[in-house]
């Protein structure tokens, strides 16, 4: 690593350590993210800590936030049925998330073959609000919504997550609900390895193909 990737990397884990006191209350050691995180120049880096729980993420979106609704109850624990990845349950993970504010329209009409384990759990999705929201100031998904696939309901529809005139929502949709009336989209995500070069060498060829927001 040069100097340089040295330097973003430090910045990085500091923003993480920050983010987690300053929004989650939480207080991590960056010495557990020396040898875990990367840095993506197109890509977003979240640090997923083994013990956050959704319900606690969703009480931060509402003191944080001008507005917050969710259409799938006040307690939405209660209302997943399964998730592709559970910190409280698998522990502490890192993933990567495409750089965009709305959800990638290349993934728009797969969402019915999402099925490799891949794509954003709605947990990741409020994550990744409260972080963009304080590091940049603003909501995601202003234009769309984020298919969070990651996720089923007990009611077997897939939770969403978007803005609506400045209200950060979560709701539902059907399985397979392409057609819908809103634009759906799906955010894929990638799990950071240790050490792995070969999957450090294809994320730097697909960087160099990709144009940054």
């Amino acid at each position: 690593m040069n100097k340089r990737d040295g330097l973003q990397l430090e910045k990085q884990i500091q923003n993480t350590v920050t983010f987690y006191l300053a929004v989650l209350g939480l207080r991590i050691n960056p010495e557990d993210l020396e040898n875990k995180m990367r840095v993506y120049l197109y890509r977003w880096t979240l640090f997923v800590h083994e013990s956050l729980e959704i319900n606690r993420l969703w009480e931060v979106c509402k003191k944080r936030f001008v507005s917050s609704h969710s259409f799938i109850g006040k307690d939405i624990k209660q209302a997943l049925a399964t998730n592709q990845r559970d910190p409280q349950k698998s522990g502490s993970y890192i993933f990567r998330v495409r750089r965009c504010i709305e959800a990638d329209e290349k993934w728009g009409n797969e969402i019915g073959k999402m099925n490799d384990g891949m794509t954003i759990t709605l947990l990741e999705r409020i994550l990744l609000e409260l972080w963009c929201y304080w590091q940049f100031h603003r909501h995601l998904d202003v234009k769309s919504w984020t298919f969070c696939s990651g996720s089923t309901l007990t009611s077997g529809n897939i939770p969403g997550a978007g803005t609506y005139d400045k209200q950060f929502r979560i709701t539902w949709h059907p399985p397979f609900d392409v057609e819908y009336h809103e634009p759906l989209c799906i955010r894929r995500v990638e799990l950071i390895g240790f050490d792995n070069e070969e999957e450090e060498n294809e994320i730097k060829q697909i960087e160099e193909e990709e144009e940054d927001i």
